[in-house]
Parts: C-alpha cells; sequence; structure tokens
C-alpha cells in the first residue's frame, strides 16, 4: 500500500492530533497552582494567579480532549482532514501558550479612570486587582470608609493627599492603612475624627492641589495632611505633559475602553508589548527606564546641587505652595508629612539631602512637618528588624510599616494641636 493511500494519511493525521493531546495535556499538568509557583519569581502568587493557573489547567486539559475526539472522528475525506489537522496545529498551540502565559500576566485593572485635568483618578465603586492584591474603591472614588461631603457635628477631618504610599499599594485590608489607623488613635467619643485616604497612585503635588481644590474641598477638612515621598518630584516627569513620553503607570496598566476586551485580556498581547518594550529600553525593563530618566530618586538623594535637580525641585515646590495657599485662604490647618526611601535607611544622616531640603522648606512656611526617616530607622533598631520589616519595595510601607506611620503621626498632630479649633 501506498505511503500516500488516504488509510495512510489518516494514520499520519491521527498520529499528530494524538501527539498534539499527549503535549497539551502534559503542558496542563506544569500549567496548575504547583507548576506555575516552581517557575515563578514571586514568593507568593496572588490570588489572580492561581486563578489563571487553574484555568490553565482545566482549560489544557478540555483543549486535550477535544483534539483526541478530533483524532477519533477524524472526516473521511481527505481534503476536510488535512484541514482539520492544520487547524488544530495552528490554533491549539497557540490557545496552549496563551493559557500557560496567562498566571504569569498581571492582568489591565480596571480601578483608574483617564481624566483631562488629573491625568487619571479612582473609578467610583471599582473592586480589581492591583499589583496582584484585591482593592476596593468607595462609591465616592476614594480608598475606604465612604464619607459623606457633609461632616457631622463636632466631628474634625483630616484629609490625607499622596500616592500609593498613602493610598496604601499591596495592602488588602482598607483598615490596615495608617490613615484609617491614624482615625482609630484619635477619634475618642468626645471628640471624633474622620480621616478621608484622598491619595491616589502615581499623583504628585500637581494633581493634588488640583484634587484638593474640587473633590477634597467638598469634604470640609479642618486639617490637610500632604504625605510626601521622593519621587513626587520625579514621577510627573515621565509624563508627556512635562516633557516625558508615558501616560502614567496606571493607565498604561489600565483597561482602556476603546480596546476590545479580549485583546486586553491576552497573555500574548502582554506579551507582544514587553518584547517591544525590551526592544527600546533593553532586557533590564526597569532600568533601562530609570536610564532615560532625567532626573530619578536617587539623584536627589545624592547628587541635590545638580542643575536639573533644583529645577526639579523649584516645580514641585510651586505646587506644595499653592496647597500651602489654598489652605490659608480658608483657614485650614496644614501639615507635612515625609516619607523615606529604603536606600536612606543604610546611612540616615548622609543620605538624607531631600528631607533636608523640605524641612527648610516647611520651615520657611511655617508649616508643621513630621520627617520619617529617623524615626522609622529608630523603631528598625529598637525591634532589631531590617528595613524589609517595614517596607514592601524601596518605597511602599509592610503592614508593620503602616502601624509604625500611623503611631508617629497620631502623636504629632496631637503634639503640634494641628486639630484644635
Amino acid at each position: 500500500m501506498s505511503d500516500h493511500s488516504p488509510r495512510s494519511q489518516a494514520e499520519g493525521a491521527r498520529a499528530f492530533l494524538l501527539a498534539l493531546a499527549g503535549l497539551l495535556a502534559l503542558l496542563g499538568l506544569f500549567s496548575g497552582p504547583w507548576g506555575v509557583a516552581l517557575v515563578s519569581e514571586r514568593d507568593h502568587l496572588p490570588p489572580e494567579a492561581v486563578r489563571a493557573a487553574w484555568r490553565a489547567l482545566g482549560g489544557l486539559g478540555a483543549l486535550a480532549l477535544a483534539v483526541v475526539f478530533l483524532a477519533r472522528n477524524l472526516p473521511s475525506r481527505p481534503r476536510a482532514r488535512r484541514l482539520v489537522a492544520i487547524a488544530a496545529g495552528a490554533f491549539a498551540p497557540l490557545l496552549a501558550l496563551e493559557l500557560c502565559l496567562a498566571p504569569h500576566v498581571e492582568s489591565p485593572t480596571t480601578l483608574f479612570l483617564r481624566d483631562p485635568k488629573l491625568g487619571w483618578r479612582l473609578r467610583p465603586g471599582a473592586e480589581d486587582f492591583w499589583g496582584g492584591v484585591p482593592t476596593r474603591i468607595n462609591a465616592r472614588g476614594l480608598r475606604g470608609v465612604e464619607r459623606a461631603p457633609a461632616k457631622p457635628p463636632g466631628t474634625r477631618r483630616i484629609l490625607f493627599l499622596g500616592d500609593s504610599v498613602t493610598f496604601g499599594f499591596l495592602i488588602a485590608d482598607d483598615e490596615r492603612v495608617f490613615p484609617a489607623r491614624v482615625e482609630a488613635a484619635l477619634s475618642t467619643p468626645a471628640r471624633p475624627v474622620e480621616c478621608i485616604n484622598g491619595a491616589v497612585g502615581g499623583y504628585s503635588p500637581w494633581q493634588e492641589r488640583l484634587f484638593l481644590a474640587g473633590e477634597g474641598a467638598t469634604y470640609d477638612p479642618d486639617l490637610v495632611l500632604l504625605c510626601f515621598v521622593l519621587n513626587d518630584v520625579t514621577e510627573k516627569l515621565s509624563l508627556r505633559r512635562f516633557g516625558g513620553d508615558g501616560e502614567g503607570a496606571q493607565l498604561a496598566k489600565s483597561r482602556h475602553e476603546g480596546a476590545p476586551i479580549w485583546l486586553q485580556e491576552s497573555a500574548l498581547f502582554h506579551y507582544a508589548r514587553r518584547a517591544v518594550a525590551r526592544l527600546e529600553l533593553g532586557s533590564d525593563l526597569a532600568e533601562g527606564a530609570r536610564e532615560r530618566e532625567r532626573v530619578g530618586m536617587y539623584d536627589l538623594i545624592l547628587e541635590p546641587n545638580r542643575d536639573d535637580v533644583q529645577a526639579a525641585w523649584r516645580a514641585t515646590q510651586t505646587n506644595v505652595d499653592a496647597i500651602v495657599e489654598w489652605c490659608a485662604a480658608r483657614e485650614v490647618a496644614l501639615g507635612l508629612v515625609l516619607f523615606p526611601i529604603s536606600p536612606q535607611f543604610e546611612d540616615p544622616e548622609r543620605l538624607s539631602a531631600p528631607q533636608w531640603i523640605m524641612n527648610r522648606f516647611a520651615e520657611r512656611r511655617g508649616l508643621a512637618c513630621l520627617d520619617l526617616l529617623g524615626p522609622l530607622a529608630e523603631e528598625a533598631a529598637a525591634r532589631a528588624v531590617g528595613v524589609e520589616a517595614l517596607q514592601l519595595d524601596a518605597v511602599h510601607l509592610s503592614e508593620l510599616g503602616h502601624e509604625l506611620c500611623a503611631e508617629r503621626i497620631a502623636a504629632w498632630i496631637e503634639r503640634s494641636g494641628l486639630l484644635s479649633p
């Protein structure tokens, strides 16, 4: 019998499909949570990655069974058999690759909305993952307990302005973020205190002054606390409106309303975008992005006298001045809280130039200022813990870091009389 007879061709197509089914089943075994955890660089898989791993396991198993079904029920016509084999050989690997990559991809978030003035803001009522952690936004578009704009009689209100540190990035429980902890520490039956967390990831003082004059003002705060992190000076420089070439990490990682959901959720699409980014920035994306920055956080620490560093400081302090003027015109108390980044803990005295600059700024304007670099370094030494116990990365606080910052902030507010009528 000829090797090209219909029967031999059918057996060849069947063998190919069965081999493909076996490969898909094998991939499925390694795509479950145990396999993903084995190859992942993360210490703990976030819930969304675990769910994607289970979907990959189930999807690849179902795909393997479908291919087996095709192999056992091949069409009788040679041309139809070839089409089935070609279609299965083309589409099954693509679908398998999509399923295998999905647990390693952070899905686009729905937490942020594009805003013409602020760049972006939080989506009211959104519930989604951010950084692999489940996060909930209340109906007024802020994190934490939803507060009506009308302030209850006898209640003192604190409005926190800040970025992802104050927002509580990577902290799932709203009550464990330091603004909520400050409320719990200060509020008493005789003097109820409400803390409004007005922070949004990626915000800098230029956005915080606009938020304060708009949404923030509706809460009628008695005290505004401006929470300052070093990237408040540098992060805005990556935005197009400040001469950069980006739109902000929040929008870059958000689901865009115009693109199809299936495309935005595609792991293959995500990796294709990363491949383009690697061509532009190099194999180490973070290092490549830092090299493209005109001014980085480490420049603020190590080269404070550089002309472009000082220009970045002046632009930032101009926006802080606008917040100072807004509060002064309305007789609203204002305090400045300075948060360190983890490299500064190595030598707090030598690496504290940015804190010195902002302390001098606050002193000239008569602002109450709390510098947390020294207190947090003292707490870490007293507890015999490393900086990794206080911060999850170079910038963001751990739950212990939020707890210690809340204790210091609450005590400083009482000591400074910032909530006094």
